[in-house]
């Protein structure tokens, strides 16, 4: 996988397209920290692969949800309390 500094994008588009060419995928850095994925597609497969990288973004918020959930207590719920909490705060947005 490759790297290109956020500021380089500008006048680096062989750069980019030799990247992507070899690794298939170019991490754009800001401030030299990972802030961008690029990713070569196929025209044949794009739907494919948007669907593919919306599923794999969905199951990581997901996962952040599972963790704050378990670190905030929420994750013990009866279904009882969590009915209240909603039905508590339905009434507080009357």
């Amino acid at each position: 996988m490759g790297f290109l500094a956020l500021r380089e994008l500008r006048g680096s588009t062989s750069r980019i397209d030799q990247i992507l060419e070899r690794d298939g995928s170019v991490i754009v850095t800001n401030n030299g920290k990972p802030a961008y994925l690029m990713v070569g597609i196929d025209e044949a497969d794009f739907e494919d692969t948007i669907i593919d990288l919306r599923r794999v973004r969905a199951k990581r918020a997901v996962a952040r949800m599972q963790r704050k959930s378990a670190s905030s207590g929420t994750s013990d719920l009866t279904m009882d309390e969590i009915d209240a909490e909603i039905a508590a705060d339905r009434a507080a947005k009357r």
